[in-house]
């Protein structure tokens, strides 16, 4: 369980920036810029939809922190939790790509959106990484029973 032991501590220090990331970017009113300019007025509330320019939304930020914790577990709800994560991480790389490449105008500053676009998309590959490392893991492992 050496991998889904990793995966576990790494997507709940990833959890904790997305949410220190959410905190700052509210408080800031950066808006996300991925499918279109958001409204710096409005920031809280489409963070629950659409994230901020260096968080992720809501609903997939409670289900990293969640499958971080469930990923530990043997049996099916490890495994459920570890292809959760993988999904999640490439989730993660393609909304960084989208604040990374985000078009003008745009109502955050550019360094915000780069920052938080690569930290999304690299921490997005290391998270799946760990999840086909935790799955094959299980798999050895369910092969040697």
């Amino acid at each position: 369980m050496r991998w889904s032991n990793c995966l576990s501590t790494y997507g709940l220090v990833f959890f904790g920036y997305g949410v220190l990331a959410a905190v700052v970017t509210i408080v800031a009113r950066w808006p996300a810029q991925f499918g279109g300019p958001g409204d710096p007025a409005n920031v809280a509330q489409e963070f629950i939809s659409r994230g901020t320019a260096a968080a992720p939304p809501l609903i997939p930020l409670l289900l990293l922190g969640g499958a971080a914790l469930l990923v530990r577990h043997r049996g099916r709800w490890g495994i459920a939790a570890a292809i959760l994560l993988l999904l999640l991480g490439v989730v993660f790389v393609i909304g960084g790509f989208g604040e990374i490449f985000a078009p003008d105008p745009a109502t955050a500053p550019r360094v915000v959106l780069v920052l938080g676009g690569l930290i999304a998309a690299i921490g997005g590959l290391a998270l799946a990484s760990l999840g086909v490392a935790a799955l094959l893991e299980r798999l050895e492992r369910g092969a040697d029973r």
